[in-house]
């Protein structure tokens, strides 16, 4: 057949992908895939460390690719603004450089097959996560994937958990990140007032066009990148460049003292089997331009635009990176005052606690107050592709999807028996069979989704947007003098660096 599907190997959270133009559909290479992997222990921890010894291989030869001499990024310029063609760099053309974007299927690819070395499981089409050890539990009769729930039209893919046994579901369990070198609050608890955000209203009516046309360009951020936030933002943290590198975009998009700039794509010269670009301005030198997250970078120099450290001042605002803010919100607040306390005793400072999803806005005072907001949403992500069924979907939900996949087994034996010639070609169980599906899919369609998902919220994050552009204009405002009284203009504006500043 020609069903087409990607084989993705994924290692220390890279993504490397293999194309399959033939027989990618789950009877054929699905099958394929799952009968690799050898399902007695002592097999199976013979084959993963073997997995792992050859990812390993080429994460190293991919970290050498990826760091660029400078001679050869200015010859790369050269050659492409000469309009000739540029060779690959020796060994580019052998090894693929890996993606920290998650793999989607699509119109054009129908299936995807993500073997995770980094949580032992295999990921099918995204949502559906099975244990690598006891992957031959999934199917039965060497074909039938009966626990796998799958709806292209809808992009649903799951694991039905009454399908399945309880240790063939992929361990969708959340990491929680803590920040170590943070001291723990050992004073007393300051007054700590959880106060409402300010939005748009805040900004004289006179400055709110600029304000506005940033969040038009964080829409765009947001509606490219949600679908990939929900299938990789729970196994990111600060120690991982994507994430810093992701955070640090969204910082500077939002902020309204950070500046942005805009170039002409006429201007910027690259290759896509590369992991780089080059920025070509009349009468400069080329600005090297990495893509984001993949980590290539001049040579000597470190990989990235962020800080490399999950906490820093970023305009006058301290910056803390963190995850899964809905659990660890009052920790991750208790820390970062006492740290304010220990640094900063005797000044006054405007905080954000930043997961990407999710923002904590903090005003600390010098007199031990603390102002805080309860959770704001930053990215609208109701439903987290990469946890388990039970953790997307309400009960009722998951019922008619199990209902649903009780009849399209009927329906794969029903076409045995055809096949088989033992039931007539359009008889009265068949006709009865196929009114039977259509009227389960048509009950599926209709469920809107504010009622399928666990976590479905409306999308408040335009006022989230709002809020976290005052506390930056806020900060940005303490550091300028005082307005002088003498009709001279004031003195320069000791505004803090347009760069972060590392804390450490």
């Amino acid at each position: 057949m020609g069903t087409r599907a990607w084989t993705v190997l994924k290692y220390r959270k890279r993504y490397y992908r293999f194309y399959h133009a033939m027989d990618g559909g789950l009877e054929d290479l699905g099958v394929e895939t799952v009968g690799e992997i050898p399902q007695t222990p002592r097999g199976f921890t013979k084959w993963f460390r073997e997995q792992l010894k050859a990812a390993k291989a080429l994460d190293a030869e991919v970290e050498c690719l990826l760091s660029v001499p400078l001679a050869e990024f200015r010859n790369f310029v050269i050659q492409y603004n000469e309009d000739t063609q540029s060779d690959l760099p020796s060994g580019i053309d052998t090894v693929v450089l890996p993606d920290f974007e998650f793999p989607f299927p699509d119109w054009d690819i129908e299936w995807v097959y993500l073997m995770d070395l980094d949580r032992q499981t295999l990921t099918i089409n995204n949502g559906a996560h099975v244990n690598l050890l006891h992957v031959s539990k999934v199917i039965s009769d060497g074909y039938r994937w009966e626990s796998l729930y799958h709806d292209l039209k809808n992009g649903i893919a799951v694991i039905l958990p009454s399908f399945a046994p309880a240790e063939a579901i992929g361990n969708t369990d959340l990491p929680i990140c803590y920040h170590s070198s943070l001291p723990s609050l050992s004073d007393p608890q300051p007054h700590l007032e959880v106060v409402e955000a300010k939005g748009l209203n805040a900004f004289p009516l006179k400055q709110r066009h600029g304000h506005i046309v940033r969040w038009q360009i964080f829409r765009y951020l947001q509606k490219s990148y949600s679908e990939h936030l929900s299938a990789a933002l729970d196994f990111l943290g600060p120690q991982d460049l994507h994430f810093r590198e992701f955070a640090y975009l969204v910082l500077s998009v939002i902020s309204p003292n950070f500046r942005m700039s805009f170039e002409a794509l006429k201007n910027v010269v690259y290759n896509e089997d590369r992991g780089y670009a080059g920025l070509c301005k009349e009468g400069e030198e080329p600005e090297f331009l990495a893509y984001m997250g993949v980590g290539a970078h001049i040579e000597e120099v470190p990989p990235g635009s962020a800080p490399r450290t999950g906490m820093y001042w970023f305009d006058g605002t301290l910056v803390s990176l963190t995850t899964n803010l809905i659990e660890t919100a009052d920790l991750e607040v208790a820390r970062v005052i006492g740290h304010s306390r220990k640094t900063r005793p005797t000044e006054s400072i405007n905080v954000i606690l930043f997961s990407i999803e999710h923002v904590v806005l903090m005003r600390i005072y010098s007199d031990q107050r603390v102002q805080r907001t309860k959770v704001l949403p930053v990215f609208h992500i109701p439903n987290h592709t990469s946890r388990d069924a039970r953790k997307r979907y309400v009960p009722d939900y998951l019922k008619k999807m199990e209902r649903s996949q009780t009849l399209r087994l009927k329906e794969l034996v029903v076409d045995r028996l055809v096949g088989e010639r033992k039931v007539e070609k359009g008889s009265l169980a068949e006709v009865e069979l196929q009114s039977e599906l259509t009227a389960s899919y048509e009950e599926l369609d209709t469920t809107e989704e504010s009622f399928s998902l666990v976590n479905w919220q409306p999308d408040t994050t335009k006022a989230t947007f709002f809020a976290m552009a005052h506390v930056f204009e806020s900060s940005a405002c303490e550091t300028m003098p005082p307005r002088s009284e003498q009709g001279k203009l004031p003195a320069p504006v000791g505004v803090k660096s347009h760069q972060a500043t590392n804390l450490h």
